[in-house]
């Protein structure tokens, strides 16, 4: 397990535990390692999940076989904060963690309390993430991303086998259907979507799943996610964008880690390269999957 990562706690609801408030099932189960405030504030913060989806209501009442998963909040903060000065701070986000105010920067708030979220990664995607420490900073890393002057790089593990080296995948996206997952995004032909631009490059294969590192030129709503189910081959774990072979049902989410931000400092205008370490279910997830390539 990672230095300063906690392990889920995983339970279903017994016939005697139903009609109980969320929060009050989790400290029952917990026992005294958690304060009942400290639950409330890790399940408002998108610690929690109920039947696979996210419930932010600790008020909200659990039934007969429902499935809670609760994941603990983080003890130790610095292993994961990858650079940090007067300005802005590069933290390493773990999965399950919001990219909101609620969520990573409530998360942060006893190490600084006036940060503010830059960009976003979704819930389930590790990695570096970017907070500003004042609004003029904000604005101008913020004016960096519209212009895509900053660099990033992903890792992803993808379903099947991919022949290609590598790739560009480019086009129009847009929001579609609704799903019991969340929104779904999709590519279009319309040009009133809007544009996103994917470069990939396999790193390894094996029979069972590809390893890639993607450069999104773009930084759209689940634009990689999108990119790579159109090609037939979608992360692996991400069931809202087609991964749903069975021999894949034991991914607990999908695997998808921000590896690597660059940017221009506003203030010293030097460049600055960040790069966050494959987390431990991302590495374990490499080993099942035969994938033995891991940097």
């Amino acid at each position: 397990m990672e230095r300063g990562q906690n392990r889920k706690n995983s339970w279903v609801v017994s016939a005697g535990e139903e009609g109980q408030k969320l929060v009050s099932f989790l400290q029952t189960r917990l026992g005294e390692s958690l304060s009942l405030r400290a639950i409330k504030k890790q399940i408002e913060r998108g610690g929690c999940l109920v039947n696979g989806r996210v419930e932010m209501f600790a008020s909200v009442s659990v039934w007969g076989k429902d499935q809670v998963v609760f994941h603990p909040p983080q003890t130790d903060l610095q292993p994961r904060i990858l650079w940090e000065d007067e300005d802005l701070l590069v933290f390493d986000k773990p999965p399950y963690l919001l990219s909101e105010s609620q969520g990573v920067v409530a998360h942060l708030a006893s190490h600084c309390s006036d940060l503010i979220l830059v960009h976003r990664l979704d819930r389930e995607t590790t990695g570096v993430i970017l907070l500003a420490k004042k609004k003029i900073i904000q604005a101008e890393l913020v004016r960096q991303f519209r212009h895509f002057l900053v660099k990033k790089s992903y890792l992803a593990l993808v379903q099947g086998e991919i022949d290609r080296d590598q790739g560009v995948i480019e086009g129009y996206l847009q929001q579609s259907r609704p799903s019991s997952l969340g929104p779904v995004w999709e590519e279009t032909k319309n040009t009133n979507g809007l544009y996103a631009s994917t470069a990939w490059k396999r790193l390894e294969k094996s029979q069972m799943a590809t390893y890639l590192r993607c450069h999104p030129k773009t930084g759209r709503t689940h634009q990689i996610r999108v990119h790579l189910a159109s090609m037939g081959h979608p992360i692996i774990g991400d069931r809202r964008y087609g991964c749903l072979e069975a021999q894949y049902s034991w991914a607990s989410r999908f695997f998808l880690h921000a590896e690597c931000l660059e940017f221009i400092h506003p203030i010293t205008k030097r460049p600055i390269s960040v790069r966050a370490p494959l987390p431990e279910d991302f590495r374990q997830a490499m080993e099942r999957l035969k994938i033995c390539r891991a940097f």
